[in-house]
């Protein structure tokens, strides 16, 4: 997203400061220079020169609040919360009543662990009938306290609160959203981000949330939509991009997916994770040149011990394009740097078997099933070399191993192929009925494993009868 660009006229102020700074003697001639240095030094996260600014201020023109609230907010990002307690403290007694300054004392009391402190302030400041816009930040506050307790329907009602008074308040969207979730009241949620909409569409932040809620319930169409609405009220909402085009890589939608990155490299810049969400997009296109430039300017952005997805995609590329040489390059680079990740020891089974060396396949096969052993794909995969090798007995043997692991009807699909390729058809043909009753939308892993049954007449014909049965699709 880059640095924000700094006035020449601010870098002069700065300078100016800190050179005062270190002979000890700081004298600015108004609050508004004070005010600019700390927030220049806040965003840098430059905590302790905001503590010291803070000190300089007060001296120059005390009784002012912001200064307590600059220096608490400082000291709550140092994980300082007995110190923030004693800055508000002496705030107080200077007759200083500031609702920022409420909200990070609040904060402190949460990080202490004192609940009933935390909520006394709160219940006192409610006490000076604040605006409503305050109020909300109150009710926050209250959900933050809540939430803390474990007490998410307590904290749900607060953020809610919170919410129909600010429709802007865009923490409060967070925690009521991830703490719906928790209680698996979604449905609530919803509902009042949808009425919230109603009173102000341009809440970006209420689309943002609803989008999320709906991937959640699997209502595709809706997050979609909530999504592009989350971009049109708010250019700057970087993860909804993200979220965006992942959700559209995965409904198969890579041109929409593409033109959304785009979008968020013209807005935010480029980074390591839309260059791979880019490269999948190419890669699921079959433009398999341009997967692997956006894969290698990936690779030059990422600390090489990172690296290991990038490498392994690479060597997606290459095996998709029978460069197998460069695949299980690539493969190799990826497993140098995680060494138990099954799908990295599947793809190179599959490198060294497309490259006859069979033994050296079979030793990643049986790695992948030793690192997931639930997983259906490791055994099938297994079989299918084990029979394209001419080795069924061994497959069989896998299959039977495989059903003391996991279960599905894929693996009764693979005893049929097993019995198959070992020349017992009777047998083969019962259990496929079985199969097939169990769940026909599978019996392609059937030709997958062992096409030749393609070319059996009898075995055809009891697929396609099952076919015709109501409910054999």
């Amino acid at each position: 997203m880059g640095i924000r660009k700094q006035t020449p006229a601010m870098m002069e102020l700065v300078t100016r400061y800190e050179e005062m700074a270190e002979i000890g003697q700081v004298h600015l001639s108004d609050e508004a220079s004070y005010r600019l240095l700390l927030a220049y030094y806040e965003r840098q996260e430059m905590f302790e020169r905001v503590l010291e600014v803070t000190e300089y201020a007060k001296e120059q023109f005390p009784y002012r609040a912001e200064w307590y609230t600059y220096a608490c907010t400082a000291l709550n990002a140092l994980g300082l919360a007995e110190d923030v307690v004693q800055e508000a403290e002496q705030a107080r007694m200077l007759g200083i009543q500031d609702a920022a300054l409420c909200a990070q004392l609040v904060k402190a009391h949460i990080q202490l662990e004192q609940h009933d402190k935390a909520l006394g302030v709160i219940a006192r400041q409610k006490g000076f009938s604040p605006h409503p816009q305050q109020m909300a930040v109150l009710y926050y506050l209250e959900g933050l306290v809540w939430h803390s307790l474990g007490e998410y329907a307590s904290a749900i009602e607060a953020f809610r609160n919170c919410l129909l008074l600010d429709t802007r308040h865009e923490d409060a969207y967070k925690y009521l959203w991830l703490t719906s979730e928790l209680m698996q009241t979604q449905d609530l949620a919803v509902e009042l981000f949808e009425h919230i909409l109603d009173e102000d569409p341009y809440a970006a932040r209420a689309w943002y949330c609803l989008a999320n809620l709906c991937v959640a319930e699997g209502q595709y169409d809706k997050a979609l939509e909530a999504y592009d609405f989350t971009i049109v009220c708010n250019e700057r909402i970087a993860d909804a991009y993200l979220e965006y085009a992942e959700l559209l890589s995965q409904l198969n939608k890579h041109h929409q997916a593409l033109r959304v990155y785009q979008d968020y490299i013209d807005h935010f810049g480029t980074t390591q994770e839309v260059l791979v969400g880019i490269a999948r997009c190419y890669f699921a296109l079959d433009h398999l040149s341009a997967a692997r430039c956006f894969l290698e300017s990936a690779i030059e952005a990422e600390p090489m011990d990172t690296c290991d997805e990038l490498y392994y995609l690479l060597g997606e590329c290459y095996a998709a394009e029978g460069f197998w040489h460069k695949a299980r390059h690539f493969y190799i680079e990826a497993i140098k740097i995680n060494s138990r990740h099954e799908a990295y020891a599947l793809s190179m089974a599959e490198a060294c078997y497309h490259l006859d060396q069979l033994k050296e396949a079979q030793h990643w096969y049986e790695a992948a099933i030793e690192m997931a052993p639930e997983d259906l794909r490791c055994w099938l995969r297994y079989v299918s070399f084990l029979l394209d090798s001419g080795q069924a007995t061994r497959a069989l043997e896998v299959i039977e191993e495989a059903e003391l692991n996991t279960c599905g009807a894929p693996l009764l699909y693979g005893r049929v192929a097993c019995l198959y390729a070992l020349g017992r058809r009777e047998e083969a043909q019962y259990l496929l009925r079985e199969a097939l009753e169990q769940d026909y939308s599978m019996h392609a892993v059937l030709f997958d494993l062992w096409p030749q049954v393609r070319d059996d007449s009898a075995f055809m014909q009891v697929i396609h009868a099952f076919q015709a049965l109501p409910g054999g699709h």
